[in-house]
């Protein structure tokens, strides 16, 4: 038996209602031995106690190897260490107690009952008994000698015969020559320790600093901003955010523009502690300015505003910000599915820049009206290879929205007009929206005499937003013309065929009429299984 074992063992035997019986649960341990467990008390502790020697071995040798102990007398025993420790007895019936403990685990052979008794002077153990205690490490077991040197330590064998206590630091010295003085005379001092090179050091006092002083003393602290660097400087940003006093905003919001990444964080996230109102009313000047380096930092600060605050300044000085600074808009505009703020997004995927506009496709997504369907319908057919994928997303989620069916009428139109070059993408967009109208067209194209059509609309099949497009994908899997064709819609089928928890039963039927007809039989048979 291992030392990992023996302590689960010994953590079993301490708690009663683990040594039971296999078919006994310890509900119904507790129960049948209810009587039992209430005699275990304070005072009936303290008898045992009184009674001497005598009754404390009695009580231990009921710690039996193997799991035989009786669980009663283990739970007596747990709750006399327990007593001892609070000092419910005298010193001398903790000492009596102790020692009976020691003798038992001397005196034992099992393995996992030493290890029993040396759990329990691990927490009631007295010093004197240390020595006793390291003898017990020699044991042969490797799992008796490593408790013995656990617990040993516990009852004070490593301590020092003098403890001679601890250095003291000049942080620490500091904290306490500081919680000497009275509060009115700390300022001084706080600032003495501030201009300490050793940033350590400087932040005790900044420590200090939030909870010391009024508004004068904010404006000192905020006075020192221009002058402070690095390290100094982040955590005097910190403290003055921390202090709560708007005394301090203007400075503040100067550092938001600090030529240092974390200075400039720091003094952002401070501002939000300190007032967001003040944040927001300066937010359109820094957007201007934003460098791309800092788009996500000031992002994030940003969407801890409020949408009151947020909405205005954003809409009203859009057309004046940086690129990285439109970015930060259209993102937290989105965030915001605020609808008043649509001429901003349609003004955004007319940007230069593909990241512009993507983000203005993911607004467009979320508060497109069926006003712009037509508009959106066209970009489709518009937008670059790097923008397709935002703007047939932004068609779908409008589509989807939308209770008129103008975007799936706007699309069915397009495409009974567009040209060869222009279907796939309206196509792989229907799949996306789906529904009985647009299936049937994406059917029909499966036929088309153009095979980049064909495949196209295969694909969209293989892409359908639900399982409506399954009986098509197993016709062409079986019936294509055009073998790529069939290994698309084979790979289609069997990969909604195999998806946890689709039920098959619906579409035995039209398998029935299916694998009757000439075609691929090498997938007639994988398809056999798959719908078994």
């Amino acid at each position: 038996m291992n030392f990992i074992n023996r302590i689960l063992l010994v953590g079993l035997m301490l708690s009663a209602a683990n040594v039971l019986k296999a078919q006994e649960s310890a509900a119904q341990w507790a129960d049948r031995n209810c009587a039992a467990l209430e005699g275990i008390t304070e005072v009936s502790l303290n008898e045992t106690l009184r009674q001497g020697a005598s009754a404390l071995q009695a009580l231990l040798v009921e710690v039996k190897t193997d799991g035989a102990s009786d669980p009663v007398a283990v739970t007596r025993i747990a709750a006399m260490t327990q007593y001892v420790m609070r000092k419910g007895a005298s010193t001398q019936q903790r000492e009596a107690y102790a020692d009976a403990l020691l003798q038992a685990a001397e005196a034992a052979s099992a393995a996992d009952v030493v290890c029993f008794f040396l759990d329990q002077l691990r927490w009631c153990g007295l010093p004197q008994q240390a020595k006793a205690i390291q003898k017990l490490e020699n044991s042969e077991d490797s799992g008796i000698a490593a408790l013995a040197a656990i617990t040993a330590q516990s009852v004070g064998a490593a301590l020092p015969a003098k403890f001679t206590g601890i250095t003291m630091t000049r942080c620490a010295q500091l904290n306490r020559d500081l919680a000497a003085l009275k509060p009115e005379l700390r300022m001084a001092a706080l600032l003495e320790a501030f201009a300490d090179p050793v940033p350590a050091y400087a932040g005790v006092a900044l420590t200090w600093a939030r909870s010391t002083g009024g508004s004068a003393e904010t404006r000192t602290w905020a006075a020192k901003l221009p002058d402070a660097a690095g390290a100094h400087k982040i955590m005097l940003l910190d403290m003055l955010g921390a202090r709560g006093d708007k005394a301090a905003a203007s400075e503040l919001i100067d550092c938001m523009s600090d030529d240092d990444d974390e200075v400039a964080n720091t003094a952002q996230r401070a501002m939000l502690q300190l007032d967001q109102t003040a944040f927001a009313s300066v937010m359109d000047t820094y957007l201007k300015h934003l460098p791309p380096n800092r788009q996500t930092m000031t992002r994030d600060n940003l969407r801890f505003l409020k949408t009151a605050d947020l909405i205005a300044p954003l809409t009203a000085n859009y057309a004046s910000f940086s690129e990285p600074g439109k970015r930060v808009a259209l993102e937290l505009l989105c965030d915001r599915r605020v609808n008043s703020v649509l001429p901003i997004g349609l003004a955004a995927i007319d940007a230069a820049e593909d990241g512009t506009a993507i983000l203005g496709f993911r607004l467009l997504r979320e508060i497109a009206t069926p006003a712009e369907a037509k508009m959106l319908v066209k970009r489709l057919l518009l937008t670059n290879d790097k923008q397709k994928p935002e703007a047939q997303t932004a068609y779908a989620m409008a589509a989807r929205r939308d209770t008129s069916g103008i975007y799936t009428s706007r699309l069915l139109d397009t495409l009974a007009t567009a040209s060869d070059t222009q279907k796939p993408v309206l196509l792989e967009t229907a799949a996306r929206i789906g529904g009985d109208k647009l299936l049937s067209v994406v059917q029909e194209a499966t036929a088309a005499p153009d095979v980049g059509v064909a495949r196209a609309a295969v694909r969209a099949l293989v892409d359908w937003i639900d399982n409506a497009s399954l009986p098509a994908l197993l016709c062409h899997a079986v019936t294509a013309p055009d073998a790529h064709c069939q290994t698309l819609a084979f790979r289609g089928a069997s990969n909604r065929l195999e998806a946890k928890g689709v039920d098959k039963k619906p579409y035995n039927r039209v398998w029935r009429e299916i694998r009757g007809l000439p075609g691929n039989e090498e997938h007639k048979q994988a398809l056999e299984e798959l719908l078994q």
